[in-house]
């Protein structure tokens, strides 16, 4: 007789089955979780890096933007001050130097003589227009005028206009009245330019823009009686701000670039461009372009509807090649109306290298967190992916009747504790298994051994029964 030692073999199942209470639970992220463990992994960490860094870069990227814009909008407004500056600098000039030839000897005694009626000596004459010649001259202005308290122009250092009544906008009258030397910008009509035919930048007579009126700087200075403090007069000076770019160029000079403009204010509503200059990318100012009007004039029509003195509005506006922070400001007129605007550019080329470099700087820095990232993953794929699936495998191997494999224990982690805990689990399967084998080999030899007796005394009694039949 022969033993025969059996042992249960477990047939694995050829798919794997979601239970049925899972089942029925239909969720759009089962895709996820029938991935693999280390994919997961490697998902889960890309993703809620990508999300966080992505997040913290566009904020901080929004912050800067929004800062960066501010502080141009800011700055912006401050060159604009500076543009102001500039262009008031002749006309302080211009009230400075007829208040002192509203004293000067030939001046008082032109006016004092045209108030008691008399007529003026050719040399009185010649010297007063010679005086007002030379502060044309000097201050390279167009107007300079003596004018009774009729408001009828004793001496003018242009064409000869004596004896005609001269009162722009109503200032004399307002200086003959206030007795105070009052400043004020206007707008000159074309037709009161030819009758003084001043001495004009080459050009500008012929430009079709000044045909509908001119952009000037007045300074009335009241002339008075030395003896009694009468007035008995006032200078009139005149400055035409067309064609002349010393106003936007100081200001270009001084903060080296950008666009910077003067506009008239038409009482047509339309804007018409006094004198422009745009640096865009060059160099210097030298190479600076005239004369250059803005693309839009949403920022000019803000400005002239804000209604209130002083106020200053700010834009974007790409001239040229040149993105610009835009900053403008109306001037008004002796009644309060706006008569011109006064416009300054600063170049954003600074803000937008800081910000590519803070860009560049922010994605390497990702770079960097995400290169950390899929090392991470790769380093908990190894750690906590590849144990599950060696055990995994082990596991397989065992079902199918591989009662001599074990899990592998790494680690004392609890994926360590798991692969030992498998491997007890799977000693005593085996131990069970023997023992239950030895049981049936038992049971089987007793069978056998029953039969035996069985058919031995079958036999045997059968001999018995033969021996006595004979």
């Amino acid at each position: 007789m022969t033993g025969i030692q059996l042992r249960p073999v477990i047939k694995p199942t050829t798919t794997l089955k979601i239970s049925s209470s899972q089942q029925s639970k239909k969720s759009h992220l089962q895709w996820f979780y029938n991935l693999p463990v280390k994919t997961k992994q490697i998902v889960g960490l890309f993703s809620s890096e990508v999300i966080s860094v992505a997040a913290l870069m566009g904020v901080g990227a929004l912050l800067i933007i929004i800062g960066g814009r501010a502080q141009l909008r800011g700055q912006a407004q401050s060159e604009l001050a500076v543009t102001e500056i500039n262009y008031n600098i002749k006309i302080n000039q211009m009230g400075f130097g007829f208040r002192g030839q509203s004293e000067n000897t030939a001046i008082l005694e032109a006016a004092l003589a045209h108030s008691r009626n008399q007529l003026l000596s050719k040399s009185l004459e010649g010297q007063v227009k010679q005086i007002l010649q030379n502060e044309v001259k000097a201050r390279q202005i167009e107007y300079a005028t003596l004018v009774d308290k009729d408001l009828r122009i004793i001496v003018n250092a242009n064409a000869d206009r004596k004896g005609e009544t001269f009162n722009p906008n109503n200032l004399v009258s307002q200086v003959l009245k206030q007795s105070e030397q009052i400043t004020a910008n206007q707008i000159v009509s074309w037709q009161e330019l030819r009758k003084e035919s001043p001495p004009l930048p080459e050009g500008l007579m012929k430009q079709d823009a000044l045909k509908q009126g001119a952009l000037i700087r007045y300074t009335v200075t009241p002339v008075k009686d030395p003896k009694t403090d009468d007035v008995i007069g006032a200078l009139v000076s005149g400055d035409i701000v067309n064609g002349k770019e010393p106003i936007v160029k100081e200001t270009l000079k001084t903060f080296n670039g950008g666009y910077s403009a003067v506009y008239l204010h038409q009482p047509s509503g339309e804007f018409t461009l006094v004198t422009a200059l745009d640096q865009g990318k060059a160099a210097n100012w030298e190479q600076a372009q005239s004369d250059i009007p803005l693309p839009n004039p949403s920022l000019l029509e803000k400005v002239v509807n804000v209604g209130k003195v002083d106020e200053l509005v700010t834009d974007r506006q790409k001239v040229g090649n040149q993105t610009y922070t835009m900053a403008a400001k109306a001037l008004m007129d002796s009644q309060g109306e706006p008569v011109a605007v006064l416009v300054r550019g600063t170049s954003e080329s600074d803000l937008n290298a800081f910000l590519t470099g803070s860009l560049l700087l922010q994605g390497s820095v990702v770079f960097l967190a995400l290169a950390t990232d899929v090392f991470l993953a790769i380093l908990l794929g190894r750690s906590i992916a590849e144990p599950i699936k060696m055990l995994q495998q082990t596991t397989h191997k065992f079902a199918a009747g591989d009662r001599e494999t074990r899990a592998e224990v790494i680690a004392t982690d609890e994926l360590g504790q798991l692969a030992d805990t498998f491997n007890k689990l799977a000693d005593n399967i085996v131990s069970k298994e023997e023992a239950l084998a030895q049981q049936a080999f038992l049971q089987q030899a007793i069978a056998e051994r029953s039969q035996l007796l069985a058919e031995f005394t079958s036999l045997l009694y059968k001999s018995v029964t033969s021996e006595n039949i004979l």
